[in-house]
Parts: structure tokens; sequence; C-alpha cells
């Protein structure tokens, strides 16, 4: 499974623009102090996940720290900072971070699959399940299929079959999302249903340009089922569109998603 591109996550980009919604309602219920120290937590949280994504950690730190000792009630400051804990493996400021910008914001979608996300990389995977499953229960929640997906990748060496009832959840809202497709082939591979996963791989295959991990496995399955010359064509394809690929035991490595960064 590819790393880089297996589950489009909140990005520090998506904390900033919930942060203008945070902001407008404030106009309305607090006074002007509170105005004044929102905006410029608001402000300092933006900075900040500017030097996140120019890898400036340092100063994004300075920033966020800033910001929550301006409005310690600013939820996308707390869950930008836990975004940047989770960055420079302070695992523990990270959770409590998410916790508290739950707690804040217990609606929020996408600080749960955020949270999802830290959770499952770091093989809290029920607690991460959890997660997910109640961000994709929130109405109206635009990464729905995102957390489903990030469900079904979380579970999928621990327990296939269960990670096949997420997938297929995303699946029947988005019946061409890379990542389901090759997700649900994965599983069905697990479970040894061969003819199944080639199906998935070949809908994948349509709908976007296959990753390393999927021609391996492609290959797997191909072999699986016999069909020698088919899986020689996968392992040369492999070869020549990813030549630095080193093939590895993915099937017994548990999957995770993407820990979540700008």
């Amino acid at each position: 499974m590819r790393k880089a591109s297996a589950v489009a996550l909140l990005t520090v980009r998506s904390a900033v623009l919930w942060a203008a919604v945070m902001l407008s309602a404030c106009v309305s219920t607090g006074g002007q102090q509170a105005l004044d120290h929102r905006e410029a937590a608001r402000a300092n949280t933006e900075l900040g996940a500017g030097y996140i994504r120019r890898g400036l950690d340092d100063a994004a730190r300075d920033k966020l720290e800033r910001a929550l000792e301006q409005d310690p009630r600013y939820a996308p400051g707390h869950a930008t900072y836990a975004l940047l804990m989770a960055r420079m493996g302070e695992d523990g400021l990270a959770d409590s971070h998410f916790r508290r910008a739950l707690k804040l914001a217990p609606e929020d979608p996408d600080i749960r699959n955020n949270y999802g996300a830290f959770l499952c990389a770091r093989g809290r995977v029920e607690a991460a399940v959890e997660q997910f499953e109640r961000a994709a229960e929130v109405p109206g929640y635009v990464g729905r299929v995102t957390a489903l997906n990030n469900a079904g990748l979380c579970l999928r060496e621990r327990n296939p079959k269960r990670a096949e009832t997420f997938l297929r959840r995303a699946l029947s809202l988005n019946a061409q999302n890379p990542t389901t497709l090759e997700q649900l082939a994965w599983v069905r591979y697990r479970q040894g249903e061969y003819l199944s996963a080639r199906a998935f791989l070949e809908r994948y295959q349509r709908v976007t340009e296959a990753s390393a991990e999927a021609l391996w496995l492609a290959a797997q399955v191909e072999e699986a089922l016999g069909a020698s010359d088919a899986a020689a064509q996968y392992r040369e394809q492999l070869a020549a569109q990813y030549p630095d690929f080193e093939p590895r035991r993915l099937e017994a490595t548990r999957a995770q998603p993407n820990d979540s960064r700008p």
C-alpha cells in the first residue's frame, strides 16, 4: 500500500478553514476582547500551519503555542498542534491535544478522522476505528468515504472480514474511489478470494495509475490463480515503472492510514 496516497486525511489547511467557521460564531456570542483573542489565535494557527507545510517545525511550534495561550478554547489550534506533535514524535502531547480539541468540538468529523489515523499508526486499532466510525456518522460529512476507508485500512490485516464491511460501505458511496477498490482487493486476497481480488484490481486500474504495491499484489493474485504469464507481466511492469521498489512481505505488514500531515 502506498503510504503517501492511501488516504486523504484532514490537513492543516482544512483545520484553518474550519477555524473561520468558529470565528464567525464568536462574533455574535462573545465580547470584543474574546473576539480579539480568537482572531489572534486563528492568525497564529494559520501561520503555524504554513510553517508545518514548509517543514519548519520549531517555528510552527512557537506560533501554535502562542495561539493556545491566546485562546485555550480554540479547537483548531489544539488539533493543528496535535498534528505537529505527532510529526515530531511527541505522542503524549499529540494525544492530549487531540482529545482537548475533541472536547471543545466533539462533533467535528475531521478532527476525529485525524485522531483515528494517529491512533491506528500507533497500533491502537479499536480506538482508531471508533473515531473513524464516529466521523463517518456525522450527517453530510464530505470526508465520509475517507473515514470508512481508513477504518477498513486499519483493520485490513487484523480482521479482513470486518475491514470489508467498512470498505463496502465506502464503495456504496463512491464506486470509483481508487483507495476503496485497492483495499478491497487486498482484503479479498487475504481471504483467499482471488477472483474477487482480481476483479477489484481491474476496476482500480481503470480509474487510476497502479501503485507499486497494487502491481505487486496483482502479481500475487495472478500467481495464486495459476496465471503465471499474467503474473510475470505485472512483475515486469512493476520493475519498469518502479525500479526502486523493493519487494517485501507486504501481506505480513499491518496496514495503517497515513499520519495526518499538511
